[in-house]
């Protein structure tokens, strides 16, 4: 769905492909749309180029195809060998967001279990008393909200990577398939060339009298070159026709793989830039959670576990508790946000964030994420795990 969204927004944004008649027969939900496109009359090369010359006003009638090919040719190899790296990222990325998703319903299984033992066994052991309880303390409304809105709040920031990769490998194929397109032209265009010396070569030996003897039977000698001379130029038509189809393709896609590497080095920033804002979204609403315990327990049994020697105590972990205790959480819920309107580019390209029902909501606003307080003596400020 967020890829066929995407597919969708920069159909729109291209004006000569979206108001074709193949994609009416798409946007027009026919259930058989590969049925219904292929029912469609084949153009003509003659209608391609008129196509072609519509779409493209500006191609550069003078595009060498014979320099433009190797260019072309050298891009090719470069995304074949892209296929076979993208595919092992596709791989461990998949394998990554697979056990995130498994540690987020394990880590709400684990405090829905907290919950439980307070609602069973800590009640009982209070003698009833619930300010004696943390989750379910009267005075720890904050900790109670924190607890039931954790599953919106918590968030996989490898699903972000995992539709980025997805989105790469598409692309990757599209320009194969857009490379591939401008070889057959090239290849149609040998066979009309060849097909073209063949035809001159037959009107050459009928006026020299040496006419096929079995199209001589039916049809007089005249007749016979009269139709490979008619033959001969819509030959020669197409070749023109053709050859002006190859400069538009190969001025085109030139021009396209420019912009191809632009947009594969944007959206490589992009998504590197949401998924650290999500791995420290998902940092934030676990560290503020336990920074509410933390509170709670200093209020009800400040000494707990104060002689016990597990786990191991050191000044940095102290001072990085005294830290954490004094965080006032943050009031934002990303989740919830509403997306900021993202601006588009000088070619009024769409580069909108991915529809991720789970994070396309919450990256535009969150520069302000506080980062957590570094611990003494720990260079660069790095969070602690």
């Amino acid at each position: 769905m967020r890829l066929l969204n995407r597919f969708c927004l920069n159909l729109s944004n291209i004006e000569y492909l979206y108001k074709a008649e193949e994609t009416n027969i798409f946007r027009n939900n026919i259930p058989d749309v590969a049925n219904a496109i292929n029912k469609l009359p084949e153009l003509s090369l003659s209608d391609t180029l008129a196509r072609l010359k519509e779409a493209f006003p500006e191609a550069n009638e003078n595009y060498d195809i014979i320099v433009g090919k190797s260019k072309i040719t050298e891009f090719e190899t470069f995304l074949k060998k892209c296929q076979k790296n993208l595919d092992d990222f596709m791989k461990s990325v998949t394998i990554a967001s697979e056990k995130s998703e498994v540690d987020k319903k394990q880590y709400l299984e684990l405090v829905k279990n907290f919950t439980n033992y307070e609602k069973e066994n800590m009640i009982n052991y209070a003698d009833n008393n619930e300010n004696a309880l943390i989750f379910f303390n009267p005075s720890n409304n904050d900790l109670s909200e924190k607890t039931i809105k954790l599953k919106q709040e918590l968030v996989n920031p490898f699903l972000a990577f995992r539709d980025w990769l997805q989105e790469e490998v598409l692309d990757v194929e599209a320009m194969l398939v857009a490379i591939k397109g401008l070889y057959n032209l090239l290849e149609q265009e040998n066979k009309l060339k060849t097909k073209l010396a063949e035809l001159e070569e037959d009107v050459k030996k009928g006026q020299q009298g040496q006419v096929n003897i079995f199209k001589s039977i039916f049809k007089k000698k005249e007749d016979i070159i009269a139709e490979t001379e008619k033959e001969k130029d819509l030959t020669q038509q197409k070749i023109n026709d053709i050859e002006e189809i190859i400069k538009i393709v190969g001025d085109s896609l030139e021009n396209q793989i420019e912009i191809f590497k632009n947009d594969k080095t944007q959206n490589y920033y992009k998504y590197l830039k949401i998924f650290a804002i999500l791995q420290r979204e998902s940092n934030r609403v676990i560290r503020e959670l336990w920074t509410l315990v933390g509170n709670a327990l200093k209020d009800i049994a400040p000494n707990a576990g104060e002689n016990d020697d597990y786990p191991p105590q050191n000044e940095n972990t102290n001072a990085q508790e005294q830290n954490y205790a004094h965080e006032e959480p943050q009031e934002q819920n990303y989740a919830h946000e509403e997306p900021q309107e993202q601006e588009q580019n000088d070619q009024n390209e769409i580069h909108e964030e991915p529809p991720q029902e789970q994070y396309n909501e919450n990256v535009e606003n969150q520069e302000n994420v506080e980062e957590p307080p570094a611990q003494e003596g720990e260079e660069g400020g790095e969070p602690a795990e």
